[in-house]
């Protein structure tokens, strides 16, 4: 199959044709779609218009009936009707409406005309049959607009919008507005808006109100079945259909959201046939076109390639044979370019063969430079002579350029490129690479690089001078001698800084052996004078209380009281400041057991004089005994302390465990503390209640600094009313122990 292709389509000339039928197949499908894809836009197109179409029709069908249920609300507003005047009402609605199209009807609930102006006034009125609906609407103060019916004095087909006139909240009458149907639709002039398309409107029934076409036929009659289910289902419809007179259309029903009437507006299918059939031809015509183009073009490019072609093949063998060819016209301008192209060609061989030795030359140098330049990465080429002068620099930048021509001892002062040039020499000598370092006084400072350096040898393979590159690392040299500076700074600022840290710790030493002084003063100078005064003031309130009146009694109190107080201040911050002296050792301890001993000591917390309910479940934590006995012992005196009088003080504690932390609850049905004074709670003398309590302020302070101690942390929640709750958290102990029994004291 392959082979047959290529005989058949191998040559340039089976080529074209091949490519002239791939063009006409190209255009022929390419024209199709085209064509295809054109109808289903028209046919999209008029889809869309026979929706929009519709949907304006509906508006302005809404419209019009919303003008005359205004109007009408206007009219049952009337003097004349509020009283029953139904003559005034006649002369001032007979002005308004009156004729053979449309007219003005009031009627009662019973559906009895009571005005009629198309009759003169004083005419026996029929009974109307109301449609169904029509009551409920009115009492519901809401317009209604009828279908299509026959009328009960005309005998002709109507519709009617009408309105309720309510009085006292009652409804009384309804004023109605009835019209033929040419009537209501005249003032719209349907008639303008879709010319060519088959258009109705239906009430909410599927009746036809108005047509465009046999209209005197149709109104009154019930639409074609697909349009009445579309009407009564109340969704948009857009499909094929066919008309009453039989004409095949597309369908567009929309909906009026006021009135429930509909608009139905149909596209022949003829018509969009018929737009489709331009469309066929005028494709037909471009696609044949197209291809008579593509042929006619097709033939005359094969021409001219041809002939081309066949010139240059006869031009190519006289080429080979050594021969000028002949000077021709050329059919296109690329064959013309390839022809003088050839011709300077044959001109220029002899010229490159001459040039090809130097060039050879050339690149063995240039080789022999780009191999050193991509074995180092990021450094300087040189070359230099026998007599180490700079014959090549890379990269060629003003500094370089200045230093072409001259050595190394010229360049630098001199003795400073000795070791320089000592490298090069024996490069030069031995005819072998070298590496090293050197350090090189510059106009722009010491440098220092890192070299590597190569014989360079001519055409014959003796060594006429040396070649290199150098690494500038003066950057990694300071950063290494800077390092080495930090280092002996850094070295010399530890020796000063174990020196002060010794220096602070004697003094720490000293400032605490200072405290402790301070301490024994504060235990034994200082609260002698406070008892001694508690001590005296007793024995006058005992032996000397006759001799002294009320008041003096009462201030003596006060100073014993005081004294007291002074005494109890003191020692809790003898012990506040104990907890921050001693060194704290965590280890295991049971809540529960140090929660008993507190109790023992304190027979404020036992019953009756308090109800204490401790958890079974209490875990094992790490503290130190006695600081978590400080803090147990100050939580549950506070709980029995802050009671409202006259009750007894409730206690719960209980744990909660999680992430290897112990949180222990105190509950307390006490007085409670206000959200915006537990900030200040456990700061030192902070007494947030009155002096109905006895108290320091110093209890919470304790807590909190025992829990720090332990590495813990300790908070409060309460709303202020129903008592306090505090929890410190500690962490767990790693071993657990057995569950402690219930105490209830």
């Amino acid at each position: 199959m392959l082979r047959l292709f290529s005989h058949r389509f191998g040559s340039l000339k089976g080529r074209l044709v091949l490519l002239g039928a791939v063009v006409v197949l190209a255009s022929s499908v390419l024209g199709a779609a085209l064509t295809y894809r054109a109808y289903l836009h028209e046919r999209d197109a008029i889809t869309r218009d026979l929706r929009n179409t519709s949907q304006a029709v509906a508006t302005l069908i809404d419209q019009e009936i919303k003008s005359h249920e205004r109007f009408l609300r206007t009219l049952a507003t009337a003097d004349a009707l509020e009283r029953d005047d139904f003559a005034g009402f006649y002369e001032r609605a007979a002005k308004i409406a009156s004729g053979t199209s449309r007219w003005i009807v009031v009627v009662d609930e019973t559906g009895q005309q009571l005005v009629n102006t198309r009759l003169p006034f004083g005419t026996p009125l029929p009974r109307t049959q109301l449609a169904v609906g029509a009551v409920e609407a009115w009492r519901a103060d809401r317009a209604f607009v009828s279908g299509v019916t026959l009328g009960t004095v005309t005998k002709d087909y109507v519709l009617a919008v009408s309105v309720p006139h309510r009085r006292d909240g009652k409804l009384r009458y309804a004023v109605a507005l009835v019209m033929t149907p040419h009537a209501f639709v005249e003032g719209i002039d349907l008639r303008q808006i879709a010319p060519g398309y088959v258009m109705s409107v239906v009430d909410s029934a599927g009746t036809i109100v108005w047509r465009n076409l046999s209209a005197q036929k149709f109104i009154g009659h019930k639409a074609t079945p697909d349009v009445v289910q579309a009407v009564l289902r109340r969704v948009p419809y857009v499909a094929p259909s066919r008309t009453l007179e039989g004409i095949d259309v597309i369908t567009a029903v929309s909906h009026s959201p006021h009135s429930r009437w509909a608009t139905v507006v149909g596209a022949p299918i003829a018509l969009l046939e018929s737009s489709a059939k331009h469309l066929v031809w005028l494709g037909l015509g471009i696609t044949l076109g197209t291809l008579a183009v593509t042929a006619a073009l097709a033939w005359w490019i094969g021409r001219a390639v041809l002939g081309d072609v066949t010139a240059l093949v006869s031009d190519a063998e006289k080429f080979g044979r050594g021969m000028l060819p002949p000077t021709r016209p050329w059919a296109l301008i690329d064959t013309a370019t390839v022809a003088h192209t050839l011709r300077r060609t044959l001109t220029q061989l002899h010229t490159e063969l001459k040039h090809r030795t130097e060039a050879e030359a050339a690149m063995r140098q240039i080789e022999q430079r780009f191999r050193l330049a991509v074995a180092v990465d990021q450094l300087t080429l040189f070359e230099q002579d026998e007599d180490l002068r700079y014959t090549w620099l890379h990269p060629e930048h003003a500094e370089h350029r200045h230093a072409l021509g001259h050595t190394d001892a010229e360049l630098a002062e001199r003795g400073e490129a000795a070791s320089l040039v000592r490298l090069k020499r024996e490069v030069i000598a031995t005819g072998e690479p070298r590496h090293g370092e050197v350090s090189v006084p510059l106009a722009r400072g010491l440098r220092h690089y890192s070299l590597f350096m190569t014989p360079k040898r001519d055409t014959v393979g003796k060594v006429v001078g040396v070649a290199g590159a150098a690494v500038d690392i003066t950057e990694r040299k300071n950063a290494e001698q800077a390092l080495e500076r930090a280092q002996a700074e850094l070295r010399q600022a530890n020796v000063e800084l174990e020196s002060k840290v010794r220096e602070r710790t004697a003094s720490l030493h000293t400032l605490v052996r200072q405290m402790e002084e301070f301490t024994y003063s504060v235990s034994h100078d200082l609260r002698a004078p406070i008892r001694a005064i508690a001590g005296f003031s007793g024995v006058l309130l005992e032996d000397h209380s006759a001799r002294l009146d009320a008041e003096g009694r009462a201030i003596l109190e006060r100073i014993m009281r005081s004294s007291e107080r002074m005494d109890r201040l003191i020692t809790d911050l003898l012990a506040f400041s104990r907890l921050s002296r001693h060194e704290v050792e965590l280890t295991p301890v049971s809540p529960a057991e140090i929660l008993r001993e507190i109790v023992i000591d304190h027979p404020e917390l036992q019953s009756p004089l308090a109800t204490l309910t401790i958890a079974p479940d209490l875990p094992t934590v790490l503290a130190q005994p006695a600081l978590l006995h400080t803090v147990g012992s100050n939580l549950l005196t506070n709980a029995a302390k802050f009671v409202r009088r006259g009750e007894t003080p409730r206690i719960l504690i209980h744990a909660e465990k999680r992430d290897g932390v112990a949180r222990l609850w105190f509950c307390d049905a006490g007085i409670g503390i206000r959200p915006e004074l537990q900030p200040r709670l456990f700061r030192i003398f902070e007494r947030l209640h009155n002096e109905d309590y006895a108290g320091t302020g110093i209890g919470l302070a304790m807590v909190r600094r025992a829990v720090e101690r332990m590495h813990g942390t300790v908070g409060v929640e309460s709303d202020g009313v129903h008592g306090s709750r505090f929890w410190i958290e500690l962490r767990l102990a790693p071993v657990a122990v057995a569950r402690e029994p219930a105490v209830l004291v």
